[in-house]
């Protein structure tokens, strides 16, 4: 909940700031390596008890899908409040969408969560979606767009390299 309001109050300071609009892109520039390390603070290994009656902080044996759903339930919480927050001062809420958010649960994601991203195009809870190393015309591209229901989409030519590629304008448009 802390870590949630604290990020939510980024929201609010653009908003404050003057922003059109806010687009949240969970991805970032960093080692993979470094995931591994998050997932275990005292509200996920508390839940993780009361659900599963397991602790993660005592064994390495556990339900990973289990583990990656319940932090991408906590994503899913601080996404719906960021759209309330969004909403209240009138301005759109935007998301990114990646192909290494494209895994069940059971196969792992990046960050070790699971994006649950049909969730939040279903819920109506973005404006726009930024398709980062998505490629057009693609199976994942194609029901990307179709959940999106008509709201801007957007396939970032810089994370797909569309530029460097022949016709690459002629692919995203």
């Amino acid at each position: 909940a802390e870590v949630q309001e604290y990020w939510l109050s980024w929201v609010q300071e653009a908003i404050d700031a003057g922003a059109d609009g806010i687009e949240l892109r969970m991805r970032n520039h960093r080692s993979p390596f470094g995931w591994a390390e998050y997932g275990f603070e005292p509200p996920v290994r508390d839940e993780f008890i009361r659900r599963y009656g397991v602790d993660l902080w005592v064994t390495d044996e556990f339900d990973k899908a289990a583990w990656r759903r319940l932090r991408g339930e906590a994503y899913t919480k601080f996404y719906r409040k960021a759209r309330a927050l969004t909403r209240r001062h009138g301005k759109a809420l935007g998301l990114h969408i990646s192909a290494s958010m494209n895994m069940e649960p059971e196969q792992g994601a990046a960050m070790d969560i699971h994006w649950d991203w049909r969730t939040w195009l279903d819920e109506g809870l973005a404006d726009s979606v930024t398709m980062k190393e998505v490629w057009p015309g693609t199976r994942f591209g194609q029901e990307v767009l179709d959940r999106a229901r008509g709201i801007p989409a957007v396939f970032c030519p810089y994370a797909n390299n569309l530029w460097a590629r022949p016709q690459g304008t002629q692919v995203v448009a």
